[in-house]
């Protein structure tokens, strides 16, 4: 009954303490996971690894990873460079982990200490958090920068105008790191016009908005037109999902904090606090009504973003990583609504408990689904490496993962993907998909062909290597990945030497 809402120091170093608690456990259920490089991780690091040796030498962009700019695969690259994947891997949990500090803050600031725990604990644990935290992507570093942008953006009701074009830079960071930030650019700039808002009058605000937007179109045109940076998701990059399909994974993935946030949002426009401690002297008004039902409503509707998006797209193929750009801006109203279940003086624990739990085991659960998908291919590159130079042309399913773990024996180039194929023939005949396969075996176009993986190769394919004497198995290496198993087979053009040993 003695609680107060009044500054201390003690509850400040209470507060802190459990931040870092929070951070520790998002830590240790991030790094819990544990696979080999997956194909997206060896294109984006390939990616950023050619961009470094064109910058040292002048050399020539042979793949590039579409879906961000060349800004953090470089950076991935590098740190790949000195300390490998773990190392690549590290540097996506600290920007989750700072996203996490950010929103913390956000929510304190918006709200108070309550809601921000409850809010950074939410976000620290929903699966899409969970899986980036260790995994080489643009997108912890563009969630930190978008957080960043909403920390400042919420301490607008208190500064003076010329602070509003703090928050451009974060926001067009994040973007050109990853064009997926910009379906959120619309939320940040409404919640800096709200919050403004607040301070200065609607009238002024609605000025600053204005000028935000100005300062982060200039910015990002400019990046576009003159560096040639991708600001926007590929429009290309559609997929045949049904819109069940991508609203269901979204659900699965998202849908227990949305609800949070929305219940959130009814418990908050219809009570500013709950009235377990008295206004201070130094407080200001509450916020009218129609005010926190606009902010309630951009927080959480910042959740619908990305899965609308998908749904114009028809795909859900990337929803269980770019899920983490609206549900860092819906937590802190998640945030809210467990304080509101809980009650005035903790009153409904165990139901603030249970909802936390369960976003718990559905975010371990779903993460360490995604997180081992994808097979380990160090077992098949060793083989490899015996076998390739610099030299030859190798074809292989899931090219970008022979070329990064074979690392300088080879190069990019060298490597071809049987889906992507084109081949043209002695007699200038031009062959795409399976037909370029079979010409390209026919004529033993390649020094190896590697046949396998999750996906079983076309029945004709693997008879025109088995076949015709053209190519000898030197290597043949079983896998399981989950409840699946496969097989890797390295076919060897017969005039290359002698058949390898198979390891033991």
């Amino acid at each position: 009954m003695g609680w107060t809402a009044a500054p201390s120091r003690r509850r400040d170093r209470v507060s802190r303490a459990l931040l870092l608690t929070i951070l520790l456990m998002q830590a240790l259920l991030s790094l819990r996971l544990r696979n080999a490089v997956s194909p997206d991780e060896a294109l984006l690091l390939n990616t950023g690894r050619q961009y470094l040796d064109r910058m040292r030498e002048g050399t020539a962009i042979t793949e590039a990873d579409t879906a961000s700019s060349y800004l953090h695969p470089m950076v991935a690259a590098a740190i790949d460079g000195l300390a490998g994947p773990a190392g690549a891997r590290l540097f996506s949990l600290l920007c989750l982990l700072g996203a996490t500090a950010a929103l913390y803050s956000l929510a304190r600031r918006l709200f108070n200490e309550r809601v921000a725990l409850f809010t950074a604990a939410s976000f620290a644990v929903v699966e899409p958090t969970l899986f980036l935290g260790n995994f080489v992507s643009p997108d912890p570093p563009a969630i930190f920068m978008l957080a960043l942008a909403g920390r400042l953006a919420a301490r607008l009701d208190r500064s003076p105008a010329w602070h509003v074009l703090l928050v451009a830079p974060a926001a067009a960071l994040a973007v050109l790191i990853s064009p997926t930030a910009v379906l959120l650019l619309p939320a940040v700039v409404l919640l800096a016009v709200l919050v403004a808002g607040r301070g200065h009058g609607p009238g002024r605000s609605l000025g600053w908005g204005a000028g935000l937007v100005a300062v982060l179109g200039a910015t990002l045109a400019a990046a576009a037109v003159g560096v040639g940076m991708p600001v926007a998701p590929d429009p290309a990059a559609t997929g045949t999902d049904a819109p069940q399909t991508v609203l269901r994974t979204a659900a699965s993935l998202g849908g227990l904090l949305f609800l949070l946030a929305v219940l959130g949002t009814i418990f908050y426009t219809h009570r500013d606090r709950m009235g377990e401690a008295p206004i201070l002297p130094d407080e200001r008004p509450s916020p009218s009504r129609a005010w926190r039902l606009a902010l309630g409503t951009v927080l959480s509707g910042a959740a619908l973003a990305v899965p609308g998006y998908a749904l114009l797209q028809h795909t859900s193929a990337d929803l269980h990583r770019q899920l983490g750009y609206g549900l860092l801006l819906a937590a802190p109203m998640a945030g809210v609504g467990i304080a509101r279940i809980i009650g005035p003086h903790f009153r409904n624990l165990q139901l603030g408990i249970a909802a936390w739990i369960a976003l718990l085991l559905f975010g371990m659960a779903q993460s360490e689904r995604f997180y081992y998908e994808w097979m380990d291919y160090r077992p098949v590159a060793d083989a490899l490496r015996p076998l390739v130079g610099p030299q030859g042309r190798y074809l292989s399913p899931s090219p970008e993962l022979p070329a990064y773990y074979l690392g300088s024996r080879t190069e990019r180039e060298q490597w071809a993907d049987p889906q992507e194929l084109t081949y043209t023939d002695r007699r200038g005949r031009t062959f795409q998909g399976t037909a370029a396969f079979l010409a390209a075996v026919r004529e033993r176009h390649f020094d190896i062909v590697v046949l396998g993986g999750l996906t079983a190769p076309d029945p004709r394919q693997r008879a025109a290597v088995v076949t015709g004497r053209r190519y000898y198995m030197a290597v043949e290496i079983p896998f399981s990945v989950g409840s699946r198993s496969g097989r890797y087979e390295i076919w060897v053009k017969q005039d290359t030497g002698p058949p390898a040993r198979s390891p033991s």
